[in-house]
């Protein structure tokens, strides 16, 4: 007998000869080549037929195999158990009605529920409702080949918290054919991190696109014009003063003279120098625009929550005297508070009242309303007023920039929605209008709910 089982063997025998029956007591032997093999042995005690003890009969088996197959065992067992606690990715064992049995740190952290607690719950607990119907499709994919995924989802955190997680799983069956669900989960929130900021990346490079195009169009075109009339009007400004000059050194001094000088001085030349200081305070009103548009794309954000009533309040009372002046009635609802810049927030409200009150119908008493309503994860914000309204055909282009819906009659600089559509842009939001001609508009802005 090895000399470490030795001791226990004593006992057993002890216990066997006490008159206890079918002790099973696994030991190890030398064997006579010095190797060692597992033994299990069972004693029992004889008697004789006055009852008095004579011996015990012994048996012995060799379980060295069954040793072996047991270790084995317990050293995979041992080593799943590693990974399992150890692994990065969640592991998690529940029942086919979705209550869980066990899962590892990893899940814990996931769902953020210790183990004593995550038992008592059930993995529809953690699963939101809007997500029925893809979970009726995955357990049906599960029922007819005994595996789902892989499968995009959010779970429910303890603190109420959503987290984006991509599952794999099966069915898989204990010794005693008993089945139950085996599912790996990762945390892909940081890749839907990295994914969301690619597509913003990407979404602003196109933003910066059209305007480069925009600001490129606008050099080409609504730059050189001003251009082409100060060149044209100078030409003419110049000849006016030769005809003076000319004029100036004959000696004939008759009424036609006369008149032509008045027409030069009094008509001709303060004509074409009104024409080019138009030109040139138009050409400065683009450049400052065009400036304020390339400041506002590199202006950093702070975002942070906002109380759309008390700004919206303020914007209103900063436009108090326009408003007066239009005898416009300016109706602000209670509006939902938002996330974003507050100064640049506060810029896009200011150019839509702008707006509203520059457009406004001059038959009817103004009417400009404000109010909001929620919708998923975006609050939506409305500025409707009862003015002349847009035809359809000009809802995107109003959004370009130095475009000017009726610039003969309503001096600006064709920038405001521009710049609106910049910073909501900017906020991961959107605008837009509903107008129809002589029938008022609705200007949309959505921005994130906190």
């Amino acid at each position: 007998i090895y000399e470490q089982d030795r001791q226990r063997i004593c006992k057993a025998f002890k216990s066997a000869l006490e008159g206890s029956i079918g002790n099973e007591v696994p030991f190890r032997l030398v064997r006579k080549d010095g190797a060692i093999v597992w033994a299990e042995a069972s004693w029992k005690p004889i008697y004789d037929n006055k009852n008095i003890f004579i011996g015990y009969r012994t048996t012995i088996h060799d379980i060295t195999d069954r040793k072996k197959a047991e270790e084995s065992l317990h050293a995979s067992e041992q080593k799943f158990r590693l990974m399992f606690e150890t692994s990065p990715l969640g592991m998690v064992l529940c029942e086919m009605d979705g209550t869980f049995v066990h899962a590892n740190r990893a899940y814990l952290d996931i769902i953020g529920y210790s183990h004593e607690e995550a038992i008592k719950l059930s993995y529809w607990d953690v699963t939101p409702r809007d997500y029925d119907t893809n979970e009726a499709e995955q357990l049906r994919a599960m029922k007819e080949t005994g595996r789902y995924g892989p499968y995009e989802k959010e779970y429910i955190r303890k603190t109420g918290q959503r987290v984006p997680v991509l599952l794999n799983g099966m069915v898989v069956k204990d010794a005693n054919g008993v089945e139950r669900i085996w599912s790996i989960v990762e945390d892909i929130t940081d890749r839907k991190v990295a994914e969301e900021t690619r597509l913003n990346l990407h979404k602003e490079l196109e933003i910066k696109n059209k305007e480069l195009e925009s600001i490129l169009y606008a050099a080409s075109h609504d730059l050189k014009s001003p251009l082409v009339n100060i060149q044209g009007f100078s030409y003419e400004l110049a000849g006016s003063c030769d005809l003076i000059r000319s004029t100036l050194a004959t000696d004939e001094k008759n009424p036609e003279i006369k008149k032509t000088l008045d027409t030069a001085l009094n008509k001709d030349i303060p004509e074409a120098l009104d024409f080019i200081l138009t030109s040139t305070s138009k050409m400065d009103l683009l450049l400052t625009g065009l400036l304020d548009l390339c400041r506002l794309g590199n202006a950093e954000k702070k975002i942070e929550t906002i109380d759309m009533n008390a700004m919206i309040a303020d914007v209103a009372a900063s436009m108090e005297y326009q408003i007066k002046e239009a005898a416009a009635k300016v109706e602000i609802e209670s509006l939902v508070s938002c996330l974003g810049d507050v100064p640049q927030i506060s810029r896009v409200f200011s150019n839509l009242l702008t707006n509203a009150i520059k457009f406004l119908d001059k038959s009817r008493q103004g009417h400009i309303r404000i109010y909001s309503s929620r919708q998923d994860n975006q609050n939506i914000y409305c500025v409707e007023d009862n003015g002349i309204g847009i035809a359809r055909e000009y809802h995107e282009m109003i959004f370009e920039i130095f475009y000017q819906l009726e610039p003969d009659r309503i001096k600006g600089d064709g920038l405001g929605l521009t710049i609106v559509k910049r910073i909501i842009d900017r906020h991961n939001g959107q605008v837009w209008v509903e107008s129809e001609a002589g029938k008022g508009s609705k200007f949309f802005v959505s921005l994130p709910c906190l």
